[in-house]
């Protein structure tokens, strides 16, 4: 399960189920940050953070133009959101305290929007293995939301399922699951209908039975996220891609590569389509498909991959970084399966010159 789990400290981001946007953003006539502010909610939502980032950004400098406070702590924390969904987690929890300062500020500590802030905070610090300091933050949000908001609704349940995520880290199961079971009895009941949060806690507690190397009891709740992200209308939403990703990687872990490609492929596209064709996060995943095909016997595709996964790397990666030599090493593991031995002399030669100090 080691694999697996690499693949999941790259990828598990589209699983979160972080708080995006203030209540206030509704209104009859927004104003023009409340307007871009939505606008990029919906693109996080829907999985496009280049958009979403343009959009946030262009929100913050509008409203620190103008000097309203509440809407400044709004836009700091949404753009905190997506800075962790996209790997930029000292970025986020820069924004996210200061959303959180803010709103103490302006509301005292036991409002839900501090919670959402306290939440926010323990989902970057979670992000980076940093359990410790995320796990009293969860707890206070959760009882920050029971008091103000009802143990019923729907926030209360992001803060539970996000609490699992941290006691599956810690390979805590049955507290997580616990956990899991009651944030799903919530959202069956009180989501609205494009709410994916149903969709990442069946997708999450799937996980679970993965990370416990029970596939066949994790398989039926990947297969009712992605059926709940298609009732949501988000279909090819990054919650969705994991779903599919940790299908795959379930089938790969029982040898099943014709079952898992198909999956895999399509956790590729959706992948592509909300991080761009060339981010790093695309690597693991390249490398698996890759992995795959090469059982498969399927070389042609296996070598596509593999060069995909090393040109990301070359590009964001020293030359002399192991990933990137080993990234070298599945290629000319293929080229050889393939008979390309000319090719494979040239990736071998430049292997060796990694390994003896010198790039080519």
């Amino acid at each position: 399960m080691g694999e697996r789990s690499a693949m999941k400290a790259k990828l598990f981001l589209a699983a979160l189920a972080l708080l995006v946007a203030g209540t206030s953003l509704a209104a009859p006539d927004p104003e023009p940050w409340r307007r871009l502010a939505e606008a990029g909610k919906s693109a996080y939502e829907r999985g496009y953070y280049p958009e979403a980032e343009k959009a946030l950004k262009a929100a913050l400098a509008e409203v620190e133009r103008v000097g309203d406070q509440e809407p400044l702590a709004v836009c700091l924390n949404n753009l905190g959101v997506l800075y962790h969904a996209t790997g930029r987690n000292d970025e986020a929890a820069a924004m996210i305290q200061r959303s959180l300062e803010l709103r103490r500020r302006i509301h005292g500590a036991e409002h839900p929007l501090v919670a959402t802030g306290l939440n926010n905070l323990a989902e970057v610090y979670r992000g980076e293995r940093q359990y410790e300091q995320a796990e009293p933050l969860y707890l206070k949000a959760i009882e920050i939301w029971r008091k103000t908001l009802g143990p019923g609704d729907a926030q209360t349940a992001s803060g539970m399922m996000n609490l699992a995520e941290l006691y599956r880290a810690k390979r805590r199961f049955k507290e997580a699951r616990a956990f899991y079971r009651g944030a799903l009895a919530i959202f069956e009941k009180n989501l609205e209908p494009r709410d994916l949060r149903l969709a990442t806690c069946l997708n999450n507690l799937g996980t679970s039975f993965s990370d416990d190397n029970k596939p066949d009891k994790a398989r039926p709740y990947y297969l009712r996220a992605l059926e709940a992200a298609e009732k949501a209308g988000a279909p090819e939403h990054p919650t969705a891609a994991t779903a599919l990703l940790n299908l795959g990687l379930d089938y790969q872990s029982q040898r099943k590569y014709l079952e898992a490609d198909g999956p895999l492929r399509r956790s590729l596209g959706f992948r592509e389509k909300s991080l761009g064709p060339e981010h790093p996060a695309l690597v693991s995943l390249l490398d698996t498909l890759g992995d795959g095909c090469r059982k498969l016997g399927n070389f042609a595709d296996a070598e596509r991959f593999y060069r995909r996964s090393l040109e990301i790397q070359e590009k964001s990666l020293p030359a002399r970084d192991p990933s990137v030599t080993a990234s070298l090493e599945r290629l000319l593991a293929v080229l050889h399966q393939s008979g390309n031995y000319r090719e494979a002399a040239r990736v071998e030669a430049r292997i060796e010159a990694l390994r003896s100090g010198y790039a080519r």
